[in-house]
């Protein structure tokens, strides 16, 4: 399985890429937006785990962007945000499910 992990948070997405790569999948670790298009563009992706803080774009666009692409890409949100209407109103774009930070990785 194919992951495309998307977060510019260093510390983050180290412990992410470490912890998915551990178990045995392929990760792709992208920090833009910018690199995100070019990857979804440029490969195939069987999950991606996407953040909605980026210092080039907004998460919610790169994930609309996604579906138009890809609509059955499963797609997991991680966000700070964990009010029922920011998770409805991700829902509603197109995420299957969404992870409110901090988490834990198990």
């Amino acid at each position: 399985m194919r992951i495309l992990l998307a977060e510019d948070d260093p510390l983050l997405g180290d412990a992410v890429y470490k912890s998915t790569c551990r178990v045995g999948f392929a990760v792709d670790w992208v920090k833009t937006g910018r690199d995100f298009d070019s990857a979804v563009t440029n490969h195939h992706y069987d999950f991606v785990i996407l953040d909605l803080g980026f210092p080039d774009d907004c998460g919610e666009r790169i994930l609309q962007r996604l579906r138009t692409k890809n609509p059955h890409v499963p797609v997991i949100v991680v966000t700070a945000r964990g009010s029922i209407q920011d998770k409805v109103a991700l829902l509603n774009m197109g995420a299957d499910d969404f992870l409110v930070k901090p988490f834990d990785l198990e």
